[in-house]
């Protein structure tokens, strides 16, 4: 299911995913929060190690690059955390809000929200946060993630949100 893209009263631009997963809210929570569990299926571009990921509330973030020609290492904080329902905190000029909702099935719903200012931002981050929580769904049912068609996902976006 692809992303949406909406306007915000701010101004600002709501990139929203929603994926069901068959894992509780807890087990989800570690793989969102844990540093080694984001390694092994979020933004593959980050270096884990070297990052500063301390998500509690207040807490200062810094994003390190696996190789630092790709961006500098960008600065985040995070904004608000109630375990295991909600995790916000920016990251350079976005914010992500992570929501978890037990589903009753044993399972959660998991609601990633990426505010930003472009669209083209938005747009350009879409088939990435999607192949993310696909990635996500494999490491979760302990199988070994496989990397989507990113540039089938890029048609799909920019046909969708462009």
């Amino acid at each position: 299911m692809l992303g949406t893209l909406d306007a915000t009263e701010d101004g600002r631009l709501a990139l929203r995913f929603e994926r069901e997963y068959s894992h509780p809210q807890a087990t989800v929570w570690q793989a969102i929060t844990g540093a080694d569990r984001l390694s092994q299926w979020f933004d593959q571009l980050i270096d884990y190690g070297s990052s500063r990921l301390d998500f509690t509330e207040g807490a200062d973030l810094l994003f390190v690059a696996k190789d630092d020609y790709l961006f500098p290492a960008v600065n985040g904080r995070v904004i608000q955390v109630d375990i295991p329902h909600l995790l916000e905190y920016t990251r350079a000029s976005q914010t992500l809000r992570w929501q978890l909702e037990a589903n009753g099935a044993g399972g959660c719903r998991l609601t990633l929200t990426v505010f930003t200012e472009l669209r083209t931002i938005a747009i350009a981050n879409a088939p990435h946060l999607h192949a993310d929580l696909d990635m996500l769904r494999a490491t979760l049912n302990g199988r070994e993630p496989v990397a989507s068609d990113l540039n089938e996902l890029r048609r799909e976006y920019e046909r969708a949100l462009g």
